[in-house]
């Protein structure tokens, strides 16, 4: 399997949505991503009828509409959906609600119909959706038992006398001066928006020739957007006769207000769901297209080399695109842990700038930077610096060709401040605050691309190393300014404190080693090996940790590259042991070979005695340096 479609495969795996594939008119499972699998239960899925695989669901309509999907193409979008299914071995059929889309998979060149199915399991949102209303339902039917103590306006008004009267809560709610006299319902309506004032009047007006009763929401006056809802309906006296109307008001602004956030949460969540398929396909044509060029055996030599760079680039942006999705993960559920240290504002500027470089140059940018000093902080290198790359990256994708970049720093009181100006298309004046939020995407984000996750993960890096960010614009058109306010560390840093670790150089000449590559994925491990033996490495494969132990025994390697997440006798155990059975010098250099990309990934990888952490896809460049060492 290629690095492109592992990475692929474990993105879909991490998803919270399952997905599946079914094939032909018995609907055989293709494919079904960890989600699934945790929706259905573990079962012999792959290959199989999906039916005969899970019997108990096929009494819900499935089958029918998946092969209605894969006859006509229409696509079957449905909400709450109930399904059984017996989630474990031997366990009865368990009823869950999910949202599920059906759409028909049509490959180019393939005659053979397939749906993809993907969703979500929302049992327990719907039932506590479900608990939620029917709670909102008994808190009305209790609130005329409430009133004595809770601050709603009731009214009653007598249709024979056409007196009315109120509680005394009344004029606050409607945010009127008690001493104005009010009179009628209608007497109340000019404290109504003029837009709201005609419906609420008809409601009025029915109820007093008709049924006698309303329920309606309503907005006041003024320049506060104030909500009021309220609900009334007609009595009779036994005795007289007469027809009264009663009513409750009370104040609904923040349900509103909560409403509407919540609505723009939700659409914001879709766009960046769209957003997000949308990235992650435009990284994966141009890989597709390379590996059809290199397969060309008419392809001429002299091409395969710009063929291969731009693969290469194309895999860097899906790898960020990853690390970003993954650290603002990481920093909403609190698991980030900054891990700083001394060092000078210029080494964490100039990674920032390697890292955004190419696309500075691609573009023909011009750079100019002013410094006044050397800026000492105490901060967490690889955060800030994605933070600074996070900044440079987004003006270089909104600055047109032949545009300026300016990066400055001063220090005032105590900060440093660092401002990232550009010549880009500017941003408009309403957005300068929420072009921060998670998923916020204006109109250039349409036509440049991107998530809308890169500036929330700056201010979040920002803010945890007690700083604070902000953008300024003259408007569209007119470029953007972003500015980071850090403190200054008290402490002074040498320009040796500043440098990190992987600025030495390797060497020369480079060492050949001897190298046992550990990994139950064998296409990674093979083609790593080819890789190395390529460049005159002597390598050895295993496939699994007792594999890799007995290789050890028969041949000792200089280096032992593991793969940490592997089944059964993962590459801590392979590790502690190699430790324990040999010394140095005798014992091989311990290298990690892993998914997790966190500081606090590297140092469990440092404190269970490995030497090196590799991130995959691993840089080859940054391998071929280690091995030189």
């Amino acid at each position: 399997m290629s690095d492109e479609l592992k990475l692929l495969r474990a993105v879909l795996d991490s998803s919270t949505s399952f997905m599946h594939v079914l094939r032909g008119p018995t609907f055989i499972v293709e494919y079904a991503n960890a989600a699934y699998y945790r929706l259905v239960g573990q079962r012999d899925l792959i290959g199989r009828p999906a039916f005969e695989a899970m019997p108990e669901a096929a009494a819900g309509g499935f089958p029918e509409r998946i092969d209605h999907v894969m006859r006509t193409g229409e696509p079957f979008i449905g909400r709450d959906l109930p399904v059984m299914l017996a989630r474990s071995q031997g366990s009865p059929p368990e009823r869950r609600l999910i949202d599920l889309v059906y759409l028909r998979l049509d490959i180019p060149g393939s005659d053979v119909a397939r749906v993809v199915g993907h969703g979500t399991d929302v049992t327990e949102h719907v039932l506590a959706r479900r608990e939620a209303e029917k709670q909102t339902r008994q808190t009305h039917d209790r609130l005329a038992e409430a009133l004595t103590t809770a601050k709603m306006a009731s009214w009653e008004w007598d249709l024979h006398t056409g007196e009315l009267t109120y509680s005394r809560w009344m004029p606050d709610l409607y945010r009127l001066r008690p001493d104005e006299p009010r009179a009628t319902p209608f007497d109340w309506q000019q404290a109504l928006h003029p837009d709201d004032q005609a419906a609420h009047a008809d409601l009025v007006r029915e109820a007093a020739h008709g049924s006698g009763s309303w329920h309606s929401e309503f907005r006041l006056r003024g320049e506060e957007e104030v909500w009021l809802e309220e609900r009334a309906h007609s009595t009779v006296d036994e005795r007289s006769g007469a027809r009264r109307i009663v009513g409750l008001v009370w104040d609904i602004s923040d349900q509103k207000r909560l409403e509407m956030q919540l609505r723009e949460s939700d659409e914001r969540k879709s766009n960046f769901l769209a957003t997000l398929a949308h990235e992650l396909r435009n990284p994966l044509a141009p890989i597709r297209n390379g590996l059809e060029l290199l397969k060309r055996t008419d392809l001429a030599p002299a091409r395969a080399p710009a063929v291969r760079d731009m693969m290469e680039r194309q895999l860097t942006h899906l790898v960020r695109l990853v690390d970003d999705l993954m650290e603002m993960s990481r920093i909403a559920r609190g698991k980030v842990a900054l891990r700083t240290e001394r060092l000078l504002l210029g080494s964490v500027l100039s990674e920032a700038l390697e890292t955004v470089w190419p696309r500075i140059e691609e573009k023909s940018i011009r750079l100019e930077s002013q410094f006044e000093g050397m800026y000492p902080l105490e901060a967490d290198r690889d955060r800030l610096a994605q933070a600074f790359a996070n900044l440079l990256s987004n003006a270089a994708k909104f600055t047109p060709p032949g545009g300026t970049i300016r990066l400055s720093a001063k220090a005032t009181q105590g900060h440093v401040t660092v401002s990232v100006n550009d010549t880009g298309c500017g941003i408009a004046p309403d957005r300068l605050q929420s072009i921060f939020e998670m998923f916020s995407q204006g109109p250039a984000h349409q036509v440049a691309g991107g998530l809308g996750i890169g500036l929330a993960l700056v201010r979040q890096l920002v803010t945890l190393h007690g700083g604070s960010v902000e953008a300024s614009s003259a408007g569209p058109g007119q470029g953007s300014e972003f500015t980071v306010r850090l403190p200054l560390s008290e402490a002074s840093v040498s320009a040796a404190d500043s440098v990190p670790e992987t600025a030495a150089q390797p060497p020369e000449p480079a060492r050949l080693r001897e190298v046992l590559i550990v990994d139950d994925n064998v296409d990674a491990a093979d083609s790593l090996a080819e890789a190395l033996r390529a460049r005159g490495h002597a390598v050895r494969t295993a496939y699994d940790g007792p594999t890799a132990l007995d290789a050890c025994m028969q041949q000792l390697p200089e280096v032992l590259v593991l793969d940490i997440g592997m089944p059964g006798m993962d590459g801590y155990e392979v590790a502690r042991r190699v430790a324990s059975r040999w010394q140095p010098p005798e014992r091989p250099q311990l290298a990690a070979l892993t998914g997790w990309s966190q500081p606090e990934d590297r140092q469990r990888t440092k404190e269970a005695g490995f030497d090196r952490h590799f991130t995959k896809p691993v840089n080859f460049g940054e391998l071929l340096h280690a091995l030189a060492l």
